[in-house]
């Protein structure tokens, strides 16, 4: 089966119910022993169905992205405050300070497939 887009899909399903629904091709198919009526009714009525879904489809994208663009924005604000609070305890402890050194560990332990820094000869 090919790979096709949905506007190819859309349009091939559009020409099938129409071909299906040619008294020619009713006639046909009859004298087979196969009637196509319902079937080229039944995807002529999905297509028609198509752009009310597509609409739906749209709205609830746009819904989605703007809950996303909130959502990171929530994430980066509080991960700007962490940072900012990382680098006012170590401002007011010292870098070598117990705690500044657990802050400052943290991002590093986050990721341990990140290449730590080689230990310095002893």
């Amino acid at each position: 089966m090919a790979q096709l887009n949905n506007a190819e899909k859309e349009s091939f399903s559009a020409q099938v119910a129409g071909i299906l629904a040619e008294q020619e091709t009713t006639d046909a198919l009859k004298a087979a022993d196969f009637d196509p009526t319902k079937l080229a009714k039944e995807i002529a009525d999905g297509i028609e169905s198509l752009p009310a879904l597509n609409a739906a489809t749209l709205k609830a994208k746009n819904a989605y992205e703007k809950a996303l663009a909130a959502e990171n924005a929530v994430r980066d604000k509080a991960y700007e405050k962490a940072s900012g609070g990382v680098d006012t305890s170590e401002g007011l402890l010292g870098k070598k300070h117990p705690i500044a050194k657990k802050l400052r560990a943290i991002r590093g332990a986050m990721n341990p497939q990140k290449p730590k820094k080689p230990a310095a000869p002893k």
